[in-house]
């Protein structure tokens, strides 16, 4: 089980703030309505995230559910986001044609262009695969896009 980050500190030069930390008891509104929630595979952690392009972590006690970590993305507002399989990542994605991954361990946040040879506008909805190996966006044209966990680029190209 990976351990949670628990500093608050700017990430890859400023481009996404983190507020809070462990040990953090104050309440958190969302400054919109919830779009996504996943909760962790593995710890008693619950994310939230929604069009205030800000990604929430809680720990989940029953009691008063503290923040773990936020993280803010300034150009997604977020339609899905999602723990992958092992629980050491968080795919963040909404109608952009690009999606972020934060690793929730080190607090690293990537922006992960558009998939390559692939021309969708919008990546806002996708699932991870059971084995936790794949994340099938869904894309144009009825098309499921098959692209690697570890890389978020395309594995399989549609027959032409």
């Amino acid at each position: 089980m990976p351990t949670l980050r628990a500093s608050a500190r700017c990430v890859e030069g400023g481009v996404c703030r983190r507020v809070g930390g462990l040990g953090s008891r104050r309440r958190v509104a969302a400054q919109c309505v919830v779009q996504s929630v996943d909760f962790h595979p593995a710890a008693q952690v619950v994310l939230t995230a929604g069009f205030d392009k800000r990604v929430r972590l809680f720990q989940v006690d029953g009691t008063t559910n503290a923040l773990v970590d936020s993280v803010f993305i300034p150009d997604l507002p977020i339609r899905t986001a999602k723990f992958t399989r092992d629980g050491s990542q968080v795919i963040c994605s909404g109608r952009r044609p690009f999606v972020y991954s934060f690793d929730v361990t080190t607090g690293k946040v990537t922006k992960v262009d558009r998939l390559i040879g692939r021309e969708e506008r919008s990546l806002e909805r996708f699932v991870v695969s059971p084995d936790g190996k794949l994340i099938a966006f869904f894309g144009n044209h009825g098309y499921i896009i098959l692209a690697s966990a570890i890389t978020k680029q395309v594995r399989v190209q549609p027959a032409a």
